[in-house]
């Protein structure tokens, strides 16, 4: 026999990863940020820094 909740929980995870790999692949691009090279990273490190410092002297 099986056991009937076990399967609706399956399904029920299935389709959650679907939908989340369905999302994904068809998002937004515009709402994803690219950086690349220490150039980049530089000054929001620095900004960061800043900002901790201000909360954490």
């Amino acid at each position: 026999m099986v056991n009937v909740n076990g399967k609706v929980v399956t399904i029920a995870v299935v389709i959650i990863i679907v939908a989340i790999v369905v999302y994904g692949y068809f998002g937004s691009p515009g709402e994803t940020i690219k950086v690349s090279g220490a150039w980049a990273l530089y000054p929001m490190m620095v900004k960061w820094a800043e900002e901790y410092h201000k909360i954490r002297p």
